[in-house]
């Protein structure tokens, strides 16, 4: 993330099993950080940062190389989009500690929290088709036994779901509760995605389960993604860089291959992938 003031940049990755506990910088936010920060100048093949200086390939291998040491990261990939294109790509380090493979264009992210503009652009995609109203209660889809206790459940509309203005909290820590009438104030919610996943399920007569392969009908095979998936599949087992927390591997393949469709923070993508998408 982007400190817009200063120009520094700092990282954080969310726990989806437990999203309350913080975990250190690990590989997957750096890989998409420079898509922010930079652009390229075709005609003389230098990279340019946001403040107008300029780079040589050369320099930003050099460059990302150093964050492994700095930010104590195992491997990093990044890839810089310029005019709709990838202008510059590099992998660097390994999947994880103590193992010798090293990170490629194939390797495989934990994409966290930025599985919600992807899951985002797929809502849209149900409105587009006229199958869902932005502003239709979802209730109305579907009712969520979770809140109905609160009146103001059927108030919480797509809209507002994908503004964080529902209500509701990021992640429950027993039962789940509105924290104030929807669409009045803002509050960053992951349980709000969750919600709407199952109403995207419904409206399409499909199990939550069944739901990434709608994603990969309307979504990832057409903008020619090859890893790009909100369920589990073998493929993302066999090239996935494992999470770290405190330089130690943190991983939770079992975890995720026990999500059915986690919209808030279950996708897993290789760089070029979510790339294609950007």
């Amino acid at each position: 993330m982007v400190d817009g003031t200063t120009g520094k940049y700092y990282t954080k990755s969310l726990n989806l099993i437990n999203p309350d506990r913080q975990m250190k910088t690990n590989i997957i936010l750096m890989s998409f950080l420079s898509l922010m920060l930079l652009s390229c100048d075709a005609e003389t093949t230098l990279i340019e940062n946001a403040k107008g200086k300029k780079r040589t390939i050369q320099e930003m291998d050099t460059f990302f190389s150093g964050l492994l040491d700095t930010l104590e990261m195992p491997g990093l990939s990044v890839v810089v989009i310029n005019n709709s294109k990838i202008a510059y790509q590099g992998h660097f380090g390994a999947v994880e500690l103590g193992r010798e493979d090293q990170i490629t264009e194939q390797t495989v992210f934990e994409a966290a929290s930025l599985s919600k503009p992807l899951f985002a652009y797929f809502v849209l995609k149900q409105v587009e088709k006229g199958i869902l109203d932005l502003d239709k209660p979802l209730f109305d889809y579907l009712p969520y036994p979770d809140i109905a206790h609160d009146q103001r459940a059927r108030q919480i509309t797509t809209r507002m779901i994908l503004s964080h203005s529902s209500g509701l909290p990021n992640w429950r820590s027993d039962s789940l509760n509105i924290e104030f009438d929807p669409g009045s104030s803002y509050l960053y919610s992951g349980e709000g995605y969750e919600y709407l996943s199952l109403v995207i399920a419904k409206i399409n007569q499909l199990e939550i389960s069944s739901l990434d392969s709608l994603f990969q009908k309307e979504i990832a095979i057409p903008i020619g993604a090859k890893r790009l998936h909100f369920g589990w599949q073998e493929d993302i087992g066999e090239h996935k860089a494992t999470g770290h927390s405190n330089n130690q591997p943190s991983s939770r393949e079992k975890d995720f291959k026990d999500i059915r469709f986690s919209a808030a923070g279950g996708l897993h993508s290789d760089i070029q992938s979510y790339a294609q998408f950007l």
